[in-house]
């Protein structure tokens, strides 16, 4: 399928300025709504990548690091086009009161005791808008796969790790942490999202606490090689 060419000629076009924005399809709702909030949340984590892309190390101590940082930079590209397909996602939302002209839950006969299931989401995807971006079963299983890739490379947790290191490792914990506050958002919002939202930014979460551990573990800088610090939970109170 051919993409969509958007064309934005305005910057500005204050019709956000009495405090509503507009879902695909046109519908206006206060910038206070739940989805606007998760919108901004997944902004956020896109934001955050950017600067663990910015902030990669360019020397390393070997070439297999070197490729293997290239490795990584390829993995967070994509995942920033997935999170832009995550807010047209959002912005085009399930249920019967936002939702597109074509039909909701009901109409498609989707509902599940007021809830979408993954399985008939997957089976009706492309019946539900011509037009509408959704986040995939596809999408969790490059995810899982992306950490069973880099998760194999290092060796076992032996307990919970301080966040630091490389500046673009810590980055990652940053991505980390915003992803679960997404996660949580999901959860809090509204009932009628697309059921795939939440288990991939549940992955995402995990995907970036591996890869903040490869990048300090596996790929430093070549002046400045770091170790893990683990939490001490026996240590004595100061």
């Amino acid at each position: 399928m051919k993409a969509k060419t958007i064309r934005i000629d305005r910057v500005t076009t204050r019709g956000g300025d009495k405090g509503e924005s507009s879902l695909v399809g046109g519908q206006r709702l206060s910038k206070s709504h739940a989805l606007f909030g998760l919108i901004g949340d997944t902004d956020a984590v896109n934001t955050q990548i950017g600067l663990v892309l910015a902030t990669l190390p360019s020397e390393f101590i070997d070439q297999q690091s070197r490729l293997l940082a290239n490795e990584i930079r390829g993995t967070l590209a994509v995942i920033q086009q997935q999170l832009f397909d995550m807010g047209a996602d959002l912005a085009t939302p399930f249920g019967d009161a936002l939702w597109l002209e074509s039909g909701g839950l009901e109409s498609k006969g989707l509902e599940s005791g007021g809830h979408a299931t993954t399985s008939t989401v997957a089976e009706q995807e492309g019946a539900q808008s011509p037009m509408a971006l959704r986040i995939t079963e596809a999408h969790l299983h490059s995810l899982d796969a992306a950490i069973e890739k880099y998760n194999a490379k290092l060796p076992p947790l032996k307990n919970f790790i301080m966040p630091g290191g490389h500046l673009a490792a810590a980055h990652l914990h940053g991505v980390r942490c915003a992803a679960r506050l997404l996660e949580r958002g999901i959860v809090a919002a509204i009932d009628n999202l697309n059921p795939f939202l939440l288990p991939y930014a549940n992955r995402l979460s995990d995907l970036m606490f591996v890869l903040a551990r490869v990048i300090n573990a596996l790929c430093p800088p070549a002046d400045a090689p770091y170790e893990e610090i683990l939490w001490d939970s026996r240590r004595e109170a100061h």
